[in-house]
Parts: structure tokens; sequence; C-alpha cells
């Protein structure tokens, strides 16, 4: 079947037009059609079916009645769709309002929307009618970050959502934010996991004022930052199953040579199943053994202390700082620290008063563990674990995120961590000495320790 004959077929279904009509309208032979499901339109035909085609899909959207996306209830559109009325621009009638009050929710909202909102009047219907060439319709307004604006968008011949982002208007920082999403497309397209935000159409837009990069994504039904989610009542599970995602997405990133920069709660999506995706790549950067010097951005509560003492320039927002480093000194440690204090942040957060199931004591002591095991060593007093002293984390660091991986495969694992090591037994000093017919949790380690040979050397030596 040829791909014309396929977007005719399409396009019949919509405006409710057959083909031998079509073809009338289109000034072609009616009898030649059928012909298509075989083979390509003769080519002095081709243009004019692309022009009917695009012009028909345009005419459609642009009628001031409700448009009734198909009622689907898979897994990717959830609920029967909410009718949607368009203007002549092909943008929902409510779009504005929801916008704006998506705005005003952010603390410095109000000032943003009074300095975008003419520029964004300019770039949503030319967004409109780039994505439609695509069979994409916009939906609604979704949120707007410290870089970009998301939106809800509809892919009317898959039949599913989809979200779509593109730059804020910010004059004085556009080449900036176009970077970072041109950035952020580039290492989509390369890093195909689960656990990373799919990508699954890119352009761009030219106007007066700037051209604009878009992207179109998977749309994360649901989705709430790791911090919403855990606000809410989870259970240790819940939290496990998220960060072990989370780490699956970063350690698939590490095996591309792709530095995150920016991986934090807020960074990493859980949708309402309860998995883990990893969002926002527009601060990622490669690799390697060059002396090229690329920009970076961070977040100052997650940053490595060695991102911290770069040559830096404040940003738009506070939080955040613009670094330089040459490729060969980025490292994975640095999305292995930016973990750690996530770690550190949600489990410390697990609020025991509202959680369905409490974490067990051991789960707990585990995952502080990782967490002060992730600092690279660059641990403060009270990012310690087990007793052990601040110190004793420069060698226990862990070096890739293959061995976290490793870990939490332990910690979800079917053999009892915390009974095998003894440290995680919340009982161990009513255990250790239960007598000498009862096996104890240290039993197999001291039976090692004293065989050791410094230890033997001590044999000789009265109590």
């Amino acid at each position: 079947m040829s791909f014309l004959y396929d977007e005719l077929k399409a396009l019949s279904k919509q405006n409710g037009k057959s083909f031998a009509r079509m073809a009338r309208e289109m000034n072609i032979p009616p009898s030649t059609v059928n012909k298509w499901r075989v083979r390509e339109p003769h080519p002095k035909y081709k243009d004019r079916i692309i022009q009917y085609i695009d012009d028909e899909r345009m005419k459609y959207r642009s009628l001031k009645k409700p448009m009734f996306p198909p009622n689907i209830t898979g897994p990717e559109t959830g609920a029967p769709a909410v009718p949607v009325e368009y203007d002549e621009n092909h943008v929902p009638t409510d779009f504005w309002k929801k916008l704006e009050d998506i705005y005003l929710s952010h603390a410095d909202g109000k000032d943003n929307w009074a300095n975008e909102k003419d520029k964004l009047k300019a770039i949503v219907p030319e967004l409109a009618r780039a994505i439609s060439k695509r069979d994409y319709i916009i939906l609604s307004p979704i949120d707007y970050g410290g870089t970009a604006v998301i939106l809800k968008v509809y892919d009317e011949k898959l039949e599913v959502d989809r979200a779509l982002k593109f730059p804020s208007p910010i004059e004085k920082h556009q080449d900036l934010f176009n970077e970072t999403i041109g950035t952020e497309i580039g290492y989509l397209l390369e890093a195909h996991h689960r656990n990373v935000v799919e990508i699954y159409f890119r352009d761009e837009i030219k106007l007066s004022f700037g051209t604009f990069p878009l992207y179109i994504m998977k749309y994360v039904r649901g989705a709430q930052s790791a911090h919403q989610y855990f606000s809410a009542k989870r259970t240790a599970q819940d939290l496990i199953r998220v960060l072990k995602g989370a780490v699956a997405g970063v350690k698939h990133l590490h095996s591309l040579g792709i530095v995150h920069f920016d991986i934090k709660p807020n960074n990493i999506l859980v949708s309402e199943d309860g998995e883990a995706l990893l969002s926002d790549l527009g601060s990622a950067r490669r690799y390697d053994e060059s002396d090229d010097e690329v920009s970076i951005i961070y977040t100052k509560r997650y940053a490595h202390p060695k991102l911290i003492a770069l040559r830096s320039q404040s940003t738009s927002d506070s939080n955040r700082n613009r670094g330089f480093i040459k490729r060969k000194d980025i490292e994975p440690a640095f999305d292995i620290y930016a973990f750690g204090k996530s770690l550190f942040e949600l489990v410390q957060s697990f609020d025991p008063n509202i959680v369905t199931e409490r974490m067990r004591p051991y789960e707990r002591k585990y995952l502080l563990l990782m967490a002060a095991r992730s600092l690279d060593g660059q641990n403060t007093d009270q990012e310690t674990a087990l007793g052990l002293p601040r110190d004793a984390f420069r060698e226990l660091r862990y070096r890739s995120f293959n061995d976290i991986s490793n870990d939490f495969d332990k910690l979800t694992g079917e053999f009892p961590l915390h009974t095998l090591l003894p440290e995680l037994n919340p009982y161990i000093l009513e255990t250790v000495q239960s007598g000498s017919n009862w096996k104890t949790p240290l039993s197999h380690r001291l039976v090692n320790l004293l065989a050791h040979p410094s230890m033997q050397r001590l044999a000789g030596v009265s109590e």
C-alpha cells in the first residue's frame, strides 16, 4: 500500500468524504485511486494530493465545533478524551487561560507571563501548524519551567497522547535555551531506554524574533516528580522501585558516554503506575579525552564540590549555576554524587506517619548506606551511615552506577539481607550471644574472622 493511499484513507475517516469525492475535488480521475493500494500515484498527481491532504486537515481543525479524539481506553490514553474546541489558529479556545494559570502558579510567574505572553501567542499557532503535518493537535498546556514550556498534544494517527516541549521565549537567554533543547533532542534520540523519556518527533519554527526548536515525547500519564510522588501515601517498595528505575536510566546514559549533570528528585518522573523516567537531558554532556571546553548547567544543591569550584556564571534561576569544563574532566562521579544527595533526601523525607507500609529498619539502613557511598568521599558529618566515620566513605565510595545497580539487585533479591549482614539487624545486641547451641547472625563471620592469620597470631595472648 502506498504512503499517500494510507494518508487519504485516514483523511477519509476524518472528513467523511469518499475516495471518489476527494478524487473529483483534486481533479483526478476516480478510477485511478484504487490503483494506489499497490503502487505510488503518478508523479504528476503527487504534489496535488499532498497539498489537498494538508488543506483538508487545516480546514477540519479550524472548524469552530467540538473535536472528539477517539475514546480509546488503553494504557496510553486512559479515560475518554474531553471535547476540545479550537479557534481559527488551531489552538484550543481555553488554552491561554490555562497557560496563564500555570504561569501564575509559579513564584516568578506573574512577571514571566507579562514578558512572554505576546511571543507565546505568536509561537503556539505556528507550533500547531508545524505539528499538524505529522497528525498532531494541541490539547492543553502542561507546565513551564526555567527553560521550556510543555504542552499536551494528541497523535491522531496512533490515537495516543504525547507531550511537546519548546524553549521559553526569554530574549536574553534565547540562545542558551535553544542550545539546551537542541542538546536534549540529540541525547534523547540516542538514549532509547525504558527509564528515559522517549522522543518521537523534532522540528523547528522560524519567526521574526527567533527560531524555536521543538520535540514531541512520551506523555507520562499522571506524571509527578519523585518529590511530589512520595509526598502521598506510598510503600517502601514503591520508593525502591522508583530508585532502581532511575539508576537503570542513568546507568544506560553512562554506557553511552553521557553524563546527565542534573540528577535530582524533580528530574525523576514517576508515572501513575510507579515507573521511573529520567527527564531533562538538556544539561547532559558527553565525556571523552578531548580538551574541548563545554558549558554545563547544574543545580547547586546536588552539585559535586568539583563543579562548585569551576569557573561559573549565575543564571536566571538562583538555584542553578552555569559552569565551564573540559570534556576530559567530566566524570560519572558527578551523577553518582547527585544521586546520593537525592537518595538521602528521599529516604529521610519518607514519612512513616503517612506511608501505607512502614520501611523496615534494615531497608532504611541499607538505603542510607547506599546514599553515603554515593557521595564520592565528600560526605559531611551528617551524611554517614551505620555509625561509620565519614573518612571511611572515601574507600567505600561507589565507582560506577553498575555498582549501585548491583546493590539494588541485592536489596530486591530473595535472600534476607537483614540476617546475612548483621549490621542491618535491629536486634543484633540480643542475638550475638544467644547460646552455644544456636546459630547467630555473626557465626559465619566470626569463624572467618578467627581463622584470619592476624587473629591466629593472637592465640597465645591471654585474655
